[in-house]
């Protein structure tokens, strides 16, 4: 993965930028290649998360950090499922050569970054566009296009090997195709 796309030279491929800690939002974004939510939908989504019967009766909304952004993954589960899409939590215990990319909408990917002395957590996506996979990271400049799947499958256990990781595999409701290669990942 080592060639960086100019989204100016290549307005097919839509890339939000990190701004105010809400890479959760962005990673939705690039994965369906449009401003589809902005920060007053998924803070609707939170409430809406939050005053579902059952839920938990709390003074802050669990669904979003009190610092703005950091939205969890209940609020992208829901935002992609309102765009007609379900994801799939994938066991890091499993070989991530037994995904099958081809039957994917996507991977959103939720990973520890170091920042100077700190560890935060981010989110970004994997899509494949045309014939070419691309790591979409909202805190760089460019879409990431992969070399080859190899590549892909290179990301994917280097994120596997971080305990706190998590991989959502994204599939379209209804493609059953889908939902069966990669159904094997619930617990």
């Amino acid at each position: 993965m080592d060639k960086k796309v100019s989204t100016e030279k290549n307005s097919k491929i839509y890339h939000e930028k990190q701004k105010q800690r809400r890479c959760a939002m962005h990673a939705v974004n690039n994965l369906l290649q449009s401003k589809v939510y902005t920060k007053c939908q998924f803070d609707k989504i939170t409430k809406e998360l939050r005053n579902q019967p059952g839920a938990p009766k709390t003074f802050f909304n669990p669904h979003k950090s009190l610092f703005g952004g950091m939205y969890d993954v209940n609020v992208i589960i829901v935002a992609m499922n309102k765009q007609g899409y379900e994801c799939i939590w994938f066991d890091n215990r499993k070989e991530v050569d037994s995904i099958r990319l081809d039957s994917l909408f996507g991977i959103i990917l939720h990973t520890t970054d170091s920042q100077f002395l700190l560890k935060t957590k981010h989110w970004s996506c994997v899509r494949k566009i045309g014939e070419d996979y691309y790591l979409f990271n909202s805190c760089h400049p460019h879409p990431r296009k992969f070399d080859s799947q190899k590549k892909v499958y290179e990301l994917l256990e280097n994120v596997c090997r971080d305990r706190d990781a998590q991989i959502l595999l994204v599939v379209a409701k209804g493609d059953e195709d889908g939902i069966r290669a990669v159904s094997y990942t619930h617990l």
